[in-house]
């Protein structure tokens, strides 16, 4: 096989890519497209003019003079949620010290109505509220933080307090439509497979039967996740993901092809046709363009295969395998705004017409492949056309033409429709009929109107338009349009997105058809599609993987215990601990009966015989893992052996690694770092208390008491840590139940957890022991609320808030980013809430996001 060739083939197709990663911009090799995107663009949405980290600068100098006359815009609650949350309930400004949660702390905020307050301070009478914060928050002596826009969106967060009912426990509230409808936009981006999803992807694609994907180069990880969003790529890529492409050629070359492409008793035109237009189209999930088209059929050439097509076929497997369009998911989209007159932003309002394209007048032409159309070709420098007079009514005119375009020796037709002076032009690069929309403003009258081939700027003789149908009607611009500067996916990318967040692989045919049929335009298609992808054995397998990684949990695997101590816990346990978290898992967020609330509250588990013999409990047989009663003790993430080997010490359990864990993952909520010199103070601490611990005099909650009791540990071991942690000593450090620790001593798992929706609320639950706290943890909708933003994080490879606190060099979020991330975190939450709390509704509306359907281009 000609390697060197393939070598320079694949470095040059990466080339681009591995500029892309390392400048931070998204943009890449172009894409085609072949199916339509309908989109639209509209006024700009409002973005936010702080960031998470600085206040908005005042408009004026002059906010505290009662004097001054004010106009205040609307406000829009979304953004105020972002405004109050991120900018005031921190220890900077702290206004719920004085406000609390809710607006019933010691100064108190009353509602008096729907966008009406009341302060009672006699010098200052009737204020409206948006005024007030303005003129006086956050500080009355020291005004200015906040100009009018964000006021008014502070005050129109706040009016949404008015109809919830106070309570002494503060809980979040979620309801519909948190994003108002509006168009929200995520990053354009490249995904590069992970070593999952390019194993997945092969299998799926070769039927490979071996491992191939451990000699890929490692995953980057976005808090957690692997995720290859940000993933350098270098020359070591390159090389590695050659090799592995022919490896897998040459296998599949052994077994005659089977499965990729038949080229017997064809030409080697043929087999090139066939391979391009089949298997290379499923590789790189989309039809390809002429370029590519071009490339992979040259290996087919009698001066590569040396007589043996066979030789064509693995070149060209080879070859694909280690192209950027299949190695990278593609997140790019296509431009919203495709130039004047484009139509994709308008929708019919009233009757339409339809015509065949075999209704209008035509020159130059034949038939086309569907009943009513009619392929034209330019001759003789001469144009070709389809025309026909049409009444307009003087409104604005939408007009909807079903086209492809046929290319021979690599031009591409390039299709006018003008209506007298106005016109409209569009390179018809796709070998499939899309409809294209055109919008002609205020025509009014009988007048003619031509489909054309453009021939004015190249030969076009060797070129074919073929057009089907037309479509005419009066049209408006519709609502929510996008931005100007959007993008959107192709049906072919929203496809790819589909099956790598929901199965870890590639689009199978139905999925593929669906994108080829326009069958992923409405939300209704998109959640029937994801409802059927969650049937799929792939399915289970890497939704099981993403709870592992949003937990943690596989660190069981690694996690280092004293073999002395702990002689029982076997490779095989660790093995079946882990499987034990996905199995609970899969099973409820995938079992249409089940609510979210059975991760953290179930009274049963999963295990196979070795893992109940170890846990002490009956019900499993086999080597098979099945649902079996959790006792007294067991039920609940909590009460896996996984979760409490992973978050223990090597020799003793860890109150502190366990009520972070919790508070972070569980319930995302962040624990302040300790402070200086924390840590020579408690090994001082540890070295004095050793001979009592080692001795069996102490327990390890006495321990750690002793540990931490020091003022400068106080402030987060008081509450944050310590009584959360506590209340989980009944696991030992290997993940089994205990009254009676290692010392002898009886074990007391009181604990207290402080600080509900967020660290420091005040709020708090009381419970005995890890099975009663992960059943409480149940009722919080700010434990809903963080898989919510696990699941939005393991999707789209950002967080709301940050894109990755542990890699600054990914960039910083946008303020519209983060409005857009929030809000939209706060409407699949509501979603699964309002449906019985079904882990499976907040799944499909992951998939309808608008931010993943349209996108925008964000250089960090």
């Amino acid at each position: 096989m000609h390697r060197p060739l393939l070598l320079a083939f694949s470095a040059t197709l990466l080339s681009a890519c591995v500029a892309t990663t390392e400048e931070g911009s998204s943009s890449s090799t172009p894409i085609s497209s072949s199916s339509e995107v309908s989109s639209a663009p509209a006024s700009s949405s409002s973005v936010i003019n702080n960031s998470s980290s600085s206040l908005p600068a005042s408009s004026s100098s002059a906010a505290s003079s009662s004097e001054q006359t004010l106009s205040f815009p609307v406000g829009d609650a979304s953004r105020g949620r972002i405004y109050y949350t991120d900018n005031y309930k921190n220890e900077k400004l702290n206004c719920t010290g004085c406000h609390s949660d809710d607006g019933n702390g010691p100064v108190a905020i009353i509602t008096a109505g729907k966008s009406s307050y009341n302060y009672s301070k006699d010098d200052l009478g009737d204020m409206p509220l948006a005024e007030y914060i303005y003129r006086y928050m956050p500080d009355p002596l020291a005004p200015g933080s906040c100009d009018e826009q964000c006021a008014a969106d502070i005050a129109a967060y706040i009016d949404t307090w008015a109809t919830q009912s106070s309570s002494s426990t503060p809980t979040l509230t979620y309801k519909g439509n948190i994003c108002d409808d509006r168009v929200t936009y995520g990053a354009r981006q490249l995904k590069l497979l992970t070593r999952d999803e390019y194993q997945n992807t092969i299998e799926d694609l070769v039927g490979i039967d071996f491992e191939i994907s451990n000699s890929l180069p490692d995953d980057t990880y976005i808090h957690g996740f692997s995720n290859n969003v940000g993933a350098s790529v270098t020359e070591v890529h390159v090389d590695s993901y050659l090799i592995a492409a022919e490896q897998i050629a040459a296998w599949s070359k052994a077994r005659g092809f089977n499965g990729i492409v038949n080229c017997d008793n064809t030409t080697s035109e043929q087999c090139a046709a066939a391979f391009t237009q089949g298997f290379a189209k499923t590789a790189f999930r989309r039809p390809l363009n002429r370029e590519e088209i071009t490339a992979i059929s040259s290996l087919f050439g009698e001066g590569f295969i040396d007589g043996d097509i066979n030789n064509g076929i693995e070149m060209a497997l080879t070859a694909v395998l280690s192209s950027p369009a299949f190695l990278y998911r593609s997140e790019q989209g296509i431009a919203v705004s495709q130039g004047e007159y484009d139509g994709s932003q308008y929708v019919f309002t009233g009757t339409t017409t339809e015509l065949k394209a075999t209704d209008l007048q035509h020159n130059f032409g034949e038939a086309g492949d569907l009943d009513g159309a009619w392929k034209v070709r330019s001759r003789d420098r001469q144009e070709a056309k389809l025309e026909k007079h049409l009444s307009y009514t003087g409104a604005g005119t939408l007009m909807e033409i079903k086209v492809k375009g046929t290319t021979i020796g690599g031009t591409v037709p390039k299709m006018t429709v003008a209506v007298n002076s106005f016109s409209h032009e569009v390179l018809v690069d796709w070998a499939e009929y899309r409809t294209i929309k055109v919008y002609f403003p205020g025509i009014s009258g009988h007048h003619g109107t031509r489909i054309a081939l453009d021939i004015r700027s190249q030969n076009y003789d060797e070129s074919y338009l073929e057009v089907h149908t037309v479509t005419y009607g009066e049209a408006k611009l519709q609502e929510n349009a996008p931005d100007l500067d959007a993008y959107a996916l192709t049906p072919y990318e929203i496809a790819t997105y589909l099956a790598y967040t929901y199965t870890g692989s590639t689009p199978d045919a139905a999925l593929m058809a669906a994108a080829e049929n326009s069958e992923l335009d409405t939300e209704a298609q998109i959640a029937a599609q994801v409802g059927r992808l969650l049937e799929s054995p792939r399915a289970k397998a890497h939704l099981g993987n993403f709870a592992a990684q949003w937990l943690g949990t596989d660190g069981a695997l690694r996690e280092a215990k004293d073999p002395a101590k702990y002689p029982e816990l076997t490779e095989e346990i660790r093995q079946a601990m882990v499987q034990e978290v996905r199995e609970l898992f899969t099973h409820v967020v995938l079992d249409d009966n089940q609510a979210i609330d059975q991760f953290f509250a179930a009274d049963y588990t999963f295990a196979n015989a070795t893992l109940a013999s170890y846990y002490g409990l009956t019900g499993a047989n086999s080597n098979a893992f099945t649902k079996i009663d959790g006792g007294a003790n067991r039920g609940g993430i909590l009460t896996t052996g996984a979760f409490m080997t992973t978050y223990g010490n090597n020799d003793e359990t860890s109150p502190i690694r366990r009520a972070g864990a919790v508070r972070e993952r569980l319930l995302c909520q962040d624990i302040p770092p300790p402070p200086p010199g924390v840590v020579v103070d408690r090994e001082a601490a540890a070295a004095e208390l050793a001979s009592l611990w080692e001795g069996g005099h102490i327990t390890n909650r006495e321990r750690y008491h002793e540990l931490t009791k020091e003022g400068s540990c106080q402030a987060c071991h008081k509450e944050i840590i310590n009584p959360l942690g506590f209340g989980m000593e009944d696991f030992d450090t290997i993940g089994r139940h205990q009254d009676i620790d290692r010392n002898g001593l009886m074990v007391d798992a009181s604990g207290e957890l402080i600080g509900l929706s967020y660290a420091g609320d005040g709020a708090s639950l009381s419970f005995y022991g890890a099975k009663e706290l992960s059943h409480s943890l149940a009722n919080l909708d700010s434990a809903k609320h963080c898989f919510a933003q696990n699941l939005f994080r393991f999707a789209m490879g950002t967080g709301h808030e940050v894109i990755d606190e542990d890699n600054e060099d990914l960039g910083a979020l946008t303020e519209q980013e983060h409005a857009d991330y929030s809000c939209s975190i706060d409407d699949i939450t509501a979603a699964m809430i309002a449906a019985d709390n079904n882990p499976k509704e907040i799944l499909k509306q992951l998939g309808a996001l608008k931010l993943v359907r349209y996108r925008k281009e964000l250089n960090r």
